[in-house]
């Protein structure tokens, strides 16, 4: 199973928005290195038991996923999650 998804009531994000967005992680000052690790982190916690977690599941900023030593939790993991 998967959790229901709900249907969309608002506006989606448009190009401007995803321009900017861009934008504002390029200016962050994170290095491709720290973000390609954090979202090989977030896909590596996906469970396939119960369809869970993984890189839309969000829950590589919560324990115990940001405490997994794999993902560096005192190092860049948590450097990107505040930043972004």
């Amino acid at each position: 199973w998967q959790d229901p998804v709900p249907a969309v009531s608002h506006d989606l994000v448009g190009e401007a928005e995803i321009a900017s967005l861009k934008s504002q992680i390029r200016a962050s000052g994170l290095t491709v290195s720290q973000l390609v690790s954090t979202a090989w982190a977030a896909a590596s916690s996906f469970r396939g038991s119960d369809k869970r977690g993984g890189a839309n599941g969000g829950r590589i900023r919560l324990q115990p996923q940001v405490g997994w030593e794999v993902n560096d939790p005192d190092g860049d993991l948590r450097k990107v999650i505040r930043t972004l």
